[in-house]
């Protein structure tokens, strides 16, 4: 899913953060927008059924909760640390920080 080195060998989230970005400037670009359109990153794992927040130091403690509402058809995870980004670096900053979190990166 990660992959290295040269685009034909990367994973699928590294080649769809900078096709986010590129989606956001095609509908600026298109679209008369009120307000800011924002980018937000988070990163979770699910590891032997336990929930961690890969950019927050030591998982966020566990207080990672799935929250469901069935009727409006809307899943969250609550206690989820969500960082604004600006660029496709940044956010594939953020992305590199966090697979260093992995407690299953070893597992392949």
């Amino acid at each position: 899913m990660f992959g290295t080195g040269e685009r034909e060998h990367q994973g699928l989230i590294f080649r769809a953060i900078p096709e986010v970005f590129d989606a956001v400037a095609d509908f600026k670009s298109g679209h008369e927008v009120d307000g800011n359109l924002v980018v937000k990153v988070s990163f979770l794992e699910i590891y032997n059924e336990v929930l961690r927040d890969l950019l927050q130091e030591h998982g966020g403690g566990g207080t990672c909760k799935v929250l469901e509402d069935e009727r409006k058809g809307v899943v969250k995870v609550a206690n989820l640390l969500e960082a604004p980004v600006q660029t496709p670096e940044e956010a594939l900053w953020y992305l590199k920080r966090s697979e260093e979190r992995r407690v299953g990166k070893e597992c392949r």
